[in-house]
Formats: C-alpha cells, sequence, structure tokens
C-alpha cells in the first residue's frame, strides 16, 4: 500500500496493543487503498489487509483458463478494509 496516497486509521485500541516480533502495522480501517505501482511477485501476502493479494496478470490467466474456485476482490476505488465492520454494526 502507498501510505503517501492511502486514507487509513491505526489501530490504536489498548486491547489490540500487542509487541508483534516481525513489527507488523495493524489497521482499524483503510477508507482508500492506493497501491503501489507494480507488484514484484504476481501472489503475496498482503501485510495490511492480511489477505493474499495477486497482480492482474494472474487473475486474467486464471480466467483465461477458465479455472473455478477462487472468487476475486478489486482493490479498486471501491475496496474498503474494515475488519470490525460488522461487528460493530
Amino acid at each position: 500500500m502507498d501510505e503517501s496516497l492511502s486514507i487509513f486509521i491505526m489501530d490504536t485500541s489498548p486491547l489490540s496493543d500487542r509487541q508483534d516480533p516481525e513489527g507488523d502495522t495493524y489497521y482499524e480501517r483503510i477508507d482508500k487503498f492506493v497501491t503501489r505501482p507494480t507488484p514484484t511477485e504476481h501472489l503475496f501476502y498482503c501485510l495490511e489487509i492480511k489477505e493474499l493479494v495477486c497482480s492482474k496478470q494472474l487473475k486474467e490467466e486464471y480466467e483465461k483458463e477458465d479455472l473455478i474456485g477462487i472468487e476475486f476482490t478489486p482493490i479498486d476505488e471501491n475496496f474498503r478494509y474494515d475488519p470490525w465492520g460488522d461487528f460493530y454494526s
């Protein structure tokens, strides 16, 4: 995620104040997720949203081969990361 162009709130809850040995950052919410220009891998673990993410090229090849079993969620202008959103609604 390009933090200079994205809009997000860091997780500041005292309940989530954990010492992460790898120094991971935790986000309460990401309202605007702007990706870095070009991913270096076609499939990678995105630390910001704690999910596997793939390149557009991998998705297109998957669909071209008419494979099934994976649902893709685009990270575009409509994408929001709010892991507690459903919990508090």
